[in-house]
């Protein structure tokens, strides 16, 4: 099984992402904290509420995808496996449908569309291909 790792420059730049990620996680929460401990204070309690709930949401929702835009990957001749939330998500590549190059200034970013990953993959898919077909990322 034939294993990917980031290095050099490419791996700061995603350790840099997962750190944005973990501070967007970070400061959501407090944010919301502080929104829910206030909100007795507000007239617009639901409003409060709603503000802080909403908070939580994007910006958990935000923090983990910078956190997992770029997985660990292993190859193999049945397919490939990607890490997620620390546990293994084996792609099949007759369930791979197409690699794309995105194009950045920094290198060569390739999104693997595939029919089962999971749903949150979707995001990825939807923010760079437009397509609801679950997505994940790789350099080289």
């Amino acid at each position: 099984m034939k294993s990917h790792r980031y290095t050099g420059v490419v791996g700061f730049a995603i350790w840099s992402l997962r750190f944005l990620g973990g501070m967007a996680i970070i400061v959501s929460a407090a944010f919301s904290g502080l929104v829910f401990w206030n909100a007795p204070l507000s007239n617009q309690l639901n409003t409060a509420a709603c503000l802080g709930v909403f908070a939580l949401i994007f910006g958990g929702t935000l923090g983990l995808l910078l956190i997992y835009m770029f997985p660990e990957i292993q190859a193999n001749l049945e397919g490939m496996t990607i890490w997620f939330f620390g546990r293994p998500i084996p792609i099949l590549w007759s369930d791979v449908i197409d690699v794309k190059q995105l194009w950045i200034p920094f290198g060569h970013v390739y999104v693997v569309r595939a029919r089962k990953v999971t749903f949150f993959h979707r995001l990825y898919g939807w923010a760079y291909t437009r397509s609801l077909l679950p997505s994940s990322f790789a350099t080289r």
